[in-house]
């Protein structure tokens, strides 16, 4: 799985319109290409069809699969990697969006004051 999203990233960095226009077409070809691997990471391959895929997302993922490996060749133990990808995902996803909604309200709040 990880060497498809190593070939997604190069793809999408080669051709912006494989994740916009061709978006349909290019993920058909790969859940032909790895009807096993789309089988055994159908949440995965779900994300990667339905949602908006940029670099910053397709290497948060290449990130928790290469740990997720890690884990099972036992070279990282699971509860180090739970935690260790559990903070990424809170830095990278968490805490920026409360510092959004935190700027919302604030300025939400100033925009009150003038009226």
């Amino acid at each position: 799985m990880i060497s498809i999203i190593k070939q997604l990233h190069h793809d999408s960095n080669t051709n912006p319109n494989i994740l916009g226009k061709r978006k349909k077409k290019y993920m058909a070809t790969l859940v032909e290409k790895h009807p096993a691997l789309v089988k055994k990471y159908s949440s995965i391959f779900y994300m990667l069809e339905h949602e908006d895929i940029d670099n910053e997302k397709i290497n948060r993922l290449h990130y928790m699969l290469q740990m997720a490996l890690n884990v099972e060749r036992g070279t990282v133990d699971s509860k180090d990697a739970d935690v260790t990808v559990g903070q990424v995902l809170v830095d990278k996803i968490v805490k920026p969006q409360i510092e959004r909604v935190r700027n919302d309200k604030k300025n939400n709040d100033t925009n009150d004051d003038n009226i």
